[in-house]
């Protein structure tokens, strides 16, 4: 059974060389994505296990970048709707006061707080960059990433998110345009 899970040894030799290549491309994208660093270590460890796993059905003709990326995004999203099924947490370890000296504490969310990485991130573009791209849906916002950060061609792009170029331009397009919008009226 385990010899399933694990490439042939010259495939796996070959395997290791193109996930080292590629392993700080894929944190990045998932800490874009995921937005701090624990989920992004989860997400680039399950893609590596998961591209491990299917090497043998890579095409050696297409990109290893892309395959890898591919899965990914697709890792990333299958966490999203899982994430959307389950009811929201409510901290009642961080109890936020209503007022100063009020008794009756108000509950949020433990994902209204932020990780200290992506705190410094958003820092850094600062606030008007970081709620420009807060407005984005998370597939725009990877479009924007892969094309403006990791500067991917729109082919690229097109082949690691399995889409037409033309469904690529279109939505950076809409993507771009609703970030001038939303960054003109902050």
């Amino acid at each position: 059974m385990a010899s399933s899970l694990v490439p042939r040894v010259a495939d796996q030799d070959q395997f290791e060389r193109l996930a080292r290549r590629v392993y700080s491309k894929m944190y990045r994208l998932a800490f874009q994505l995921a937005r701090n660093r624990s989920d992004a270590e989860d997400l680039t460890q399950e893609a590596l296990l998961r591209a491990c796993k299917g090497y043998a059905t890579y095409q050696g003709d297409k990109p290893f970048e892309n395959w890898a990326m591919r899965i990914l995004t697709r890792i990333f999203l299958d966490h999203c709707r899982r994430k959307a099924r389950r009811p929201q947490t409510v901290s009642s370890d961080n109890p936020v006061w209503a007022q100063e000296g009020c008794p009756s504490p108000e509950f949020v969310s433990d994902q209204t707080y932020g990780d200290p990485e992506y705190a410094l991130l958003r820092e850094c573009l600062g606030d008007r960059v970081g709620q420009t791209l807060d407005s984005l849906s998370a597939p725009l916002r990877k479009m924007v990433w892969m094309a403006d950060v990791e500067g991917m061609s729109y082919r690229d792009i097109a082949v690691a998110l399995d889409v037409p170029i033309g469904t690529v331009r279109s939505r950076l397009h809409r993507a771009h345009k609703m970030m001038r919008d939303v960054y003109g009226s902050l």
